[in-house]
């Protein structure tokens, strides 16, 4: 009875709740005239259906959410349109109001019908589509296939297909899509009309957000709609979709803050501070600025792609200096500006690289942070070695620095007298690096302090003599002068050195009476290892 009653008071409509439309449903273009960013595709058959030069089989190719099957439904409504009057032909402004769209926009037209590939790969399913196609359309103009995802169909089934292609019914019209027409066989290409639909640029795609939000009585930042923009990476469909979740975060005002956060992105002033201590090598204040992204959350692989944005933007700044060709914020392209005059090409390539290679290892990291901090160390320090032009143009001396202006200004900080002298510092500065070459990897020709000869060994790098020569000027307040010889050199290294002294201790432990009594008294006693304290 209490159901009877509530019909008596409640139509069917009021009882049904209504259905929220996401943006990028309620949004879906539903002619030619609303589609964005691509005017080939809405050029080329506008006038194919205008001038009744319709193709019997299209392909759309393009990354997700560009409209593909939007673009194919359009098709569909454009050749099945009667018109309101009931009496109309194919047009390429299709009414949107006569049974045809209707049935069409609503999915339930019989003759238009969508497969998706992906299910329905096998030749048994396309089969059933040519006996089917043999038949005329039940009430539409054409009877049209819209088949999604196509280069998911089967070799056999794509076979099953080519005489239907080449020779198709008149009623009958195939729309293809795909995300990957390198997959599609050039058989099954060279029967079709094909059509490219390009990403959306972003400044496209953020008038376009920023004209939804104004229908839907909203309000958003530029710099937020461009952000959305920027991470749907040419793609409508997912743009949307952000857009959705950042009204929902915002609860209606769309801030750059906000999408920031729901994108997992840093903010845009510290990420250029990483930067900035990045290239000047400040190590310490990395870490610091690493800590405070960790704490808002950001995403290290996304905190790599920012860097990798600004080494791209700085470059463009230093090769071009085009604003308006590059569209970039007034902020942005400041900073763009001021970091161009200072970092050279070489640089920039080099650290493009570098990051380019950490979002490879980031993919595989364990500890995403702690890979991020090592990657961007890594880089500090690279910043500060001289560029391969720097190197050719010193040849084999390595130019001293030039004094400053007021020699008084530099103060006496540590007086290197030898070479051990030289270690010392190393390890009181914990420049671990520069201590290993100087042990390992060279021999010392000359040493009259503060000029030095050296000869380099194998694996020490052609930049060590700068490096080093820096290094004693930062530290010593003198002004360095290291040099490469080509002359043989025969003076051992620190660690040959060493290791003489540890085999000619080891053979007098050997050799001592109470070792030799051991061995004597013990005969199927040997000696394996000798375990000594390293005094250098």
């Amino acid at each position: 009875m209490g159901y009877l009653m509530q019909d008596i008071f409640f139509s069917d409509e009021e009882l049904i709740p209504k259905e929220y439309l996401a943006l990028a449903r309620k949004y879906r273009p539903k002619t030619f005239d609303d589609m964005i960013g691509q005017p080939v595709l809405v050029q080329t058959l506008t006038n194919a259906i205008s001038s009744k030069r319709i193709p019997h089989a299209i392909i759309l190719t393009g990354i997700r959410g560009v409209g593909k099957t939007t673009s194919a439904r359009i098709i569909a409504r454009a050749l099945n349109c009667i018109g309101k009057d009931g009496r109309g032909s194919e047009t390429a402004q299709p009414c949107g109001v006569c049974d045809s769209c209707v049935a069409i926009s609503g999915d339930r037209h019989q003759d238009v019908i969508e497969i998706d590939a992906a299910s329905n790969t096998g030749v048994n399913d396309i089969r059933e589509i040519i006996e089917n196609a043999k038949y005329r359309p039940l009430s539409a103009r054409y009877k049209i296939y819209i088949i999604d995802e196509v280069h998911m169909l089967s070799n056999s089934a794509f076979n099953a297909l080519l005489k239907t292609l080449e020779e198709p019914p008149a009623h009958v019209k195939f729309v293809f899509a795909t995300t990957e027409i390198r997959k599609i066989p050039i058989t099954i290409l060279s029967r079709c009309q094909r059509f490219d639909l390009k990403r959306i640029d972003i400044a496209e795609l953020t008038q376009h957000y920023e004209n939804i939000l104004a229908k839907e009585g909203f309000k958003g930042d530029k710099a937020a709609l461009s952000l959305i923009a920027n991470a749907a990476q040419g793609s409508v469909r997912d743009g949307l979709s952000m857009l959705d979740q950042a009204l929902s975060l915002s609860g209606g005002a769309v801030d750059e803050q906000s999408v920031r956060r729901m994108l997992g992105l840093a903010d845009l002033n510290l990420v250029f501070k990483l930067f900035d201590n990045l290239i000047n090598g400040n190590t310490l204040e990395i870490i610091n600025n690493l800590k405070e992204l960790y704490d808002i959350g950001a995403d290290p692989s996304l905190v790599i792609q920012d860097l990798l944005e600004i080494t791209h933007g700085v470059t463009k700044a230093k090769v071009a200096d085009l604003k308006n060709i590059f569209n970039f914020p007034e902020f942005e392209w400041s900073k763009y500006s001021y970091y161009a005059d200072k970092l050279s090409i070489p640089f920039l390539s080099r650290c493009w690289q570098t990051l380019l290679k950490g979002l490879e290892e980031m993919k595989s990291s364990l500890f995403p942070f702690s890979n991020l901090e090592m990657i961007l160390i890594r880089i500090a320090y690279m910043s500060q070695l001289p560029t391969p032009e720097e190197l050719i143009k010193s040849g084999t001396t390595i130019a001293t620095i030039e004094d400053t202006d007021n020699p008084n200004e530099v103060a006496q900080k540590t007086a290197i007298t030898s070479f051990e002298d030289m270690t010392k510092l190393c390890l009181e500065q914990k420049e671990m690096l520069i201590y290993h070459h100087l042990i390992s990897d060279l021999r010392i020709a000359e040493f009259s302090p503060p000029n030095i000869k050296v000869k380099l060994l194998e694996h020490a790098p052609k930049s060590f003599p700068l490096t080093l020569q820096n290094f004693l000027n930062e530290h010593t307040g003198q002004k360095w002068s290291v040099n490469i010889t080509d002359e043989e050199c025969s003076n051992p290294t620190i660690n040959e050195i060493g290791q003489e002294k540890e085999r000619n201790l080891k053979e007098k432990i050997v050799n001592s009476d109470l070792v030799q009594d051991i061995l004597n008294t013990f005969t199927e006693t040997e000696i394996l290892d000798i375990k000594t304290t390293k005094s250098f």
